[in-house]
């Protein structure tokens, strides 16, 4: 059923800024875990450089079990709402693995959700926009929407790979 109270808390206790870039970026659950994206940057001035990390905490008691950094996610200083919603759309668990692109242009990389070693990493999904899991499928979407129209990069292909082995089933051109 729904929550019934909270069970605990963690920092940071405030977020860098209530008029730019949300600290939180993407939040799941599975096999008992919680894993997040947030800017753990400095709050003294939102002007200072961001320190977005991946963390993995025990759902029930709030232990934390690990963090990796991400070099690259977002711009911290973009206006509040205006960031892309596909962001959330780039950190998925299932069971003890953790699927995330670990960065702008980055590949698709599966981590043990455990212990936060990066497991495999899939090189033919790099520049993910976003991806979804259903049945042991990941369906991905790569490329640059919006880049310039002159060169290749607004092209977007749909991938579906196999998440077990990291085997590309199809691919389609959108």
């Amino acid at each position: 059923g729904p929550p019934r109270g909270l069970r605990w808390t963690c920092g940071p206790e405030f977020a860098r800024s209530h008029e730019h870039f949300a600290s939180m970026s993407a939040m799941v659950t599975a096999g008992g875990r919680v894993f997040y994206i947030i800017d753990e940057g400095l709050t003294a001035s939102v002007a200072l450089l961001p320190r977005w990390k991946l963390i993995a905490r025990d759902a029930h008691s709030g232990v934390l079990l690990w963090k990796r950094p991400i070099e690259l996610w977002e711009g911290h200083l973009r206006d509040f709402r205006s960031g892309p919603s596909d962001l959330a759309r780039r950190l998925v668990a299932v069971g003890d693995r953790v699927y995330v692109t670990l960065g702008y242009g980055e590949p698709i990389s599966v981590l043990d959700g455990v212990t936060g070693e990066v497991l495999k990493c899939y090189e033919d999904t790099a520049h993910t926009q976003e991806f979804a899991y259903d049945a042991g499928v990941l369906y991905v979407a790569v490329g640059e929407p919006f880049g310039e129209k002159t060169s290749r990069d607004n092209e977007v292909r749909l991938l579906a790979v196999e998440a077990a082995t990291g085997k590309t089933l199809w691919t389609k051109q959108i």
